[in-house]
């Protein structure tokens, strides 16, 4: 390709709103590539994890000349950047004649992401955004110590599957059906704001705040709208799942509210 071509970048295509919509982006860019071809000087690079829809999509374009595929595995060559990602996001938040956390800990976090960005992401949401670094850390410690005794042989990405549930045992159980409407709201349409949202649940603006904290290292408020980790969303609102993993929450005993449940139709 010359100089004067164009490169556009779609970063986390998975993350768009629903299957349609991801489909719609890939065909309008196709339709164009294969209208126009070089008239169009625009070279068009998609990343996304990998979903059965976009996969289906490409490969319904592999007998044509333009696309190609790249898959990016994951690796432990990875493991210098998230250690630096881990140093640069944790030590600014020790006291002057401390080092916290320790490069053992550190090492520690680094094999727990396993080389998947969005794992090392996670954690470092999950240890600073509810205010109490230390004791957060010690939570992630001891279940990566709780994973290490049960011996799975799960992947990496079925290992952040149940760290998601770890991030969900620690909301109060009278706040759970609360978190899971607004999920479920939230997968259903985009559209809804948080003052909507505020209005469904019947609570005001900082109480829904107060509410959703704990899962804040999934859970992104702007200033009018709210959006989920994608692939939190896409594992919890699995009816499966659903049903198992929030039901095993909701049934147990915490602050004198026990056997709350959710029935999905």
């Amino acid at each position: 390709m010359g100089v004067q071509d164009k490169t556009v970048i779609i970063n986390g295509l998975n993350e768009c709103n629903g299957d349609i919509a991801q489909l719609k982006i890939m065909k309008l860019v196709a339709k164009s590539v294969i209208d126009h071809g070089n008239k169009i000087l625009l070279l068009w690079a998609f990343f996304s994890q990998p979903e059965l829809n976009t996969d289906q999509e490409f490969s319904s374009y592999s007998r044509s000349h333009f696309p190609s595929k790249i898959e990016l595995s994951v690796s432990e060559s990875n493991d210098g950047n998230i250690m630096h990602y881990f140093h640069n996001k944790l030590h600014p938040l020790s006291s002057v004649n401390t080092m916290w956390p320790s490069e053992d800990t550190l090492n520690i976090l680094v094999a727990i992401a396993a080389g998947l960005w969005i794992y090392a992401a996670t954690i470092i949401r999950f240890i600073i955004d509810q205010g109490l670094p230390p004791q957060q850390l010690d939570c992630i410690l001891e279940f990566h110590s709780q994973q290490m005794q049960s011996d799975t042989k799960s992947s990496v990405t079925a290992k952040l599957d149940v760290f998601y549930g770890m991030i969900i045992s620690h909301i109060f159980s009278k706040h759970l059906p609360i978190a899971q409407q607004s999920l479920l709201i939230h997968y259903i349409t985009s559209e809804v704001t948080l003052h909507m949202l505020c209005n469904v649940q019947g609570l005001a603006l900082e109480d829904l705040k107060h509410t959703l904290s704990k899962l804040y290292s999934v859970l992104t408020l702007y200033q009018r709208r709210y959006s989920w980790a994608s692939c939190f969303l896409d594992l919890y609102t699995s009816p499966s799942i659903m049903n198992s993993s929030w039901s095993s929450c909701l049934n147990r005993e915490d602050q004198g509210t026990t056997g709350l449940r959710i029935t999905l139709l």
